[in-house]
């Protein structure tokens, strides 16, 4: 496991924790994983909200959807900005970050299956809950897969 303060971040960030106090008790790599997470999941939400309210797409199939775009942002906002990763195995590491995330993606069907197929939960409820449960696991696993120094190299 790579220890926080090995781990490089893009200036900007850097000085956006040093300037609020609360933020500097934190593992700098976390609120960046979750600021960038905060961004996926804006755009996420949005096109789950319009795939199945709007059109009216199986929850299911509109997660999936959403899934696709935003684990890019997510993908993209991590490696470059987050953890300054420098590795040239951009597509290797992609495929690695959306097999990671895709086991995050089969956690979401289970908790939403259960909350809005077992208990009736509003879908977009049930949503926000499952994002915030698959959060950690994400984190821990990207940080300890795709981001690993030993595979970026």
């Amino acid at each position: 496991m790579i220890d926080d303060t090995q781990m490089k971040h893009h200036p900007f960030l850097e000085y956006f924790i040093a300037n609020i106090p609360f933020l500097q008790k934190l593992p700098t790599h976390f609120i960046f994983f979750a600021f960038f997470g905060g961004i996926a999941t804006i755009v996420d939400w949005g096109i789950f909200y319009i795939t199945h309210y709007r059109i009216g797409w199986h929850y299911l199939a509109g997660v999936t959807l959403s899934f696709v775009f935003g684990s890019l942002i997510s993908f993209l906002g991590n490696k470059y900005l987050n953890f300054c990763d420098s590795s040239k195995r951009v597509l290797l590491q992609y495929g690695i970050f959306i097999g990671v995330a895709s086991s995050g993606l089969l956690i979401t069907y289970g908790i939403l299956t259960i909350l809005i197929g077992r208990l009736g939960l509003h879908a977009m409820l049930a949503r926000m809950i499952s994002t915030f449960l698959v959060l950690f696991y994400n984190y821990f696993s990207q940080k300890n897969i795709t981001f690993k120094r030993s595979l970026t190299l």
